[in-house]
């Protein structure tokens, strides 16, 4: 099982604003410096590579497998889903086809989600394409891909933002320190072991 970015999020969970007000920066505080200092606490909790295992803002994933599965339900990594895009197989020739929606029925209540064949239903019986012939494609995140920027903020569950602010002031009081390469890796391990542990019964421990 792959996983692959299609849409990235177009906003952070919160402005540069909130961040400054957070932090009580003074007038004339580098802003540029705060926007990618709540870029990389973002990226630390979400999506494919966050220790979260789960999507905050509205965002658009392929998920690419080698084969059906031999139950009758897929669960679909990077919760909270929001919806299914589509399914799409090729076959040894390399045709493509889409499994039609009548196929399945989707669960965007369960952590993960979860695709379910619909009554009676069986996955298709073509001989698959060796490599990744089967690619499921969804949103994820605590908004929808429709909503607005503050509605898909206000979205965005306190303790993960509350945690993003703590690490960004921790950030910030050593930004002498920090480079573009290296500012994700420059929080000191005792503030990540105390954020570790504060997210863990949050965390999607079966990702992967």
């Amino acid at each position: 099982m792959v996983l692959k970015l299609i849409t990235a999020p177009l906003w952070e969970p919160f402005s540069v604003d909130d961040a400054i007000e957070h932090l009580r920066a003074p007038e004339g505080f580098e802003t540029v410096m705060l926007a990618r200092l709540i870029e990389v606490a973002r990226r630390y909790l979400d999506g494919r590579d966050g220790i979260l295992g789960r999507c905050l803002m509205p965002q658009t994933w392929e998920m690419v497998l080698d084969g059906w599965p031999s139950c009758d339900y897929i669960d679909v990594k990077l919760p909270p889903l929001q919806s299914i895009t589509s399914i799409k197989y090729k076959d040894t020739a390399g045709t493509e086809a889409t499994l039609a929606a009548s196929e399945y029925l989707v669960s965007v209540d369960r952590e993960p989600g979860r695709i379910q064949l619909a009554y009676g239903k069986s996955w298709p019986t073509v001989t698959l394409l060796p490599l990744d012939p089967i690619r499921i494609r969804f949103d994820a995140g605590y908004a929808a891909q429709t909503a607005d920027q503050d509605a898909a903020r206000e979205a965005v569950p306190a303790q993960f933002k509350q945690a993003m602010l703590l690490m960004i002031g921790t950030l910030q009081e050593n930004r002498e320190h920090l480079s573009d390469m290296d500012a994700r890796n420059a929080l000191p391990k005792r503030i990540t072991d105390v954020f570790d542990a504060l997210l863990a019964p949050l965390r999607m421990w079966s990702f992967g």
